[in-house]
């Protein structure tokens, strides 16, 4: 893929704030080294060569008074979008701007790189309508390793890939083409967003989450009974997975968890759930800076102090 336009998710509604050293404040908008975590963001999307214009969703009074304080020079390739009520409300009101595709980036992910994110778009194939972005767990060692930190211990990325030792992590850069995307596929990706904590930090499946996805896989799937055919085998094979990788999680069975999360698998399943409206694609790499980011405020602690480390090798 040449280029795209870049649209980085900043909203706050329904968003609880981190509690740091006293002060509350939203992740995206804490200091971090003398910036904004969102700046560093903000900084590696106008450096990337492949990115064209920049969207932002958030408070929009924020991130103006943000962006005519800091990036004036770039205000025509800049342009801010109020929050809706939720990240895929947000998206999709987005998408009512944008034209074409986007690489979608997270707000709170401080090492992202330029580098990368060109990579990413560069390796991406331009057939398909979205492409999630994984990274090797050889190359998530190797760093971990690198910056002496046990991911384990510190309970780091902990949500759709709950398990330690699994192949692949979501490293948040996906692209995407929201046009062709109807109202039940939002509500059921905001759904399996709202619940996508599989696990408590105790290690114990969070059993009331995964009855929350399956409860929005089923309500999709009456939305859409006039595509049976394909919507039905997306939801069996989601509810199925589901239901074997929570005994595989529970029973520390990690060779069941591998062969229900192949790249086939998932591909497959994302394409059956939009009764192939959408081409799906998973895109394996070594890119590490995107998925740093701070999902809870125990990171925020863990980052900065590694911070020059971190820096140094993304």
């Amino acid at each position: 893929m040449k280029s795209v336009d870049a649209l980085i998710t900043s909203g706050t509604k329904g968003v609880k704030k981190f509690n740091v050293n006293g002060k509350k404040e939203y992740k995206q908008y804490l200091d971090f080294g003398g910036k904004l975590i969102i700046e560093y963001v903000i900084n590696a999307t106008l450096k990337a060569k492949r990115v064209k214009n920049l969207y932002i969703t958030g408070d929009y009074k924020k991130l103006n008074i943000l962006i005519n304080k800091k990036y004036r020079n770039y205000k025509k390739r800049i342009f801010i979008i109020e929050h809706q009520r939720d990240l895929m409300s947000s998206v999709s009101f987005a998408f009512k701007k944008i034209k074409g595709k986007v690489i979608l980036l997270p707000s709170d992910a401080p090492f992202i790189n330029s580098k990368e994110i060109d990579k990413f778009i560069e390796l991406a194939n331009p057939k398909m309508n979205y492409i999630i972005g994984f990274t090797s767990k050889k190359a998530v060692e190797k760093m971990f390793k690198a910056m002496k930190i046990n991911h384990v211990a510190e309970k780091f990325k902990f949500s759709f890939f709950p398990a330690y030792n699994v192949d692949v992590r979501i490293n948040n850069l996906h692209i995407l083409d929201f046009h062709n995307i109807d109202t039940s596929a939002i509500k059921l990706g905001q759904d399996i967003f709202d619940h996508r904590y599989l696990m408590k930090r105790s290690g114990k499946v969070r059993l009331g989450n995964w009855l929350g996805m399956g409860k929005a896989l089923i309500i999709y799937f009456l939305r859409n009974i006039d595509k049976f055919h394909y919507i039905s085998l997306g939801v069996l094979r989601a509810l199925f997975q589901g239901l074997m990788i929570t005994f595989a999680i529970k029973f520390k069975n990690f060779k069941i968890f591998r062969r229900l999360n192949t790249r086939e698998s998932i591909i497959k399943t994302f394409n059956y759930l939009s009764a192939k409206r959408v081409k799906c694609d998973i895109l394996l790499t070594d890119l590490v800076s995107p998925l740093l980011d701070i999902d809870i405020e125990e990171n925020y602690d863990l980052f900065l102090d590694k911070r020059d480390k971190l820096k140094r090798y993304t």
